[in-house]
């Protein structure tokens, strides 16, 4: 017997999705010319070429898939709340920094 999901589990697997989906989106508009979707100016920042950029993209989204099914499970050293690996914080929090620092 299975236990249910976590709501943790459930909310951040929706917002892996949605961010999915953006990316997808994001390719739709870079590579098929859509039109239904907003053009690439509104999606892209020009901080890093599109071309690092997607690579770097689907990794984010591999690395929340493997965090999500390891909540999903109970398992895996993304289980315990509030425990992040040393430093996991600090890949996203300096280019941050520097994107808001250059836009003021």
């Amino acid at each position: 017997m299975t236990r249910p999901a976590s709501r943790s589990a459930v909310v951040l697997g929706a917002l892996t999705a949605l961010f999915g989906c953006r990316v997808a989106g994001q390719a739709l508009v870079a590579f098929l010319g859509v039109t239904w979707l907003p053009p690439m100016d509104v999606w892209f920042s020009g901080l890093l070429p599109y071309r690092l950029l997607l690579p770097l993209q689907i990794v984010i989204l591999f690395v929340q898939i493997v965090i999500d099914r390891d909540l999903w499970r109970g398992q895996g050293s993304s289980r315990v709340p509030g425990r992040a690996p040393a430093g996991g914080s600090s890949g996203s929090r300096t280019p941050m920094r520097c994107r808001w620092s250059s836009a003021t």
